[in-house]
């Protein structure tokens, strides 16, 4: 089982913080964590280079993929929270399958 965290500059601080693969104890077992992160990241920068975005994710090949997005697209006057959520649910649609 490995968990992939991918995100914005939250996910790139924890990386620094915890390298960019780290283990935690989930009920009893231990897990390898994989941080993906990018100072500022949005999902409109995601639908512009998508084939780099993806290419992390299905190199990483995850079980479980926690995601950490929208917070900076909704800093930006000309979005509105709907606009977030459908761009947010077309990049999990898109996301490699397994």
């Amino acid at each position: 089982m490995s968990f992939v965290l991918f995100g914005h500059s939250f996910v790139k601080r924890l990386k620094r913080k915890r390298g960019s693969q780290f283990k935690i104890e989930l009920q009893s077992k231990v897990v390898p964590v994989t941080c993906i992160g990018e100072g500022g990241l949005t999902l409109s920068r995601i639908r512009a280079r998508p084939r780099k975005y993806y290419e992390y994710l299905r190199q990483a090949n995850p079980l479980v993929l926690i995601i950490d997005l929208g917070t900076n697209d909704l800093c930006s006057k000309n979005v509105n929270p709907n606009q977030v959520h459908s761009s947010l649910c077309d990049f999990v649609y898109e996301l490699p399958k397994r």
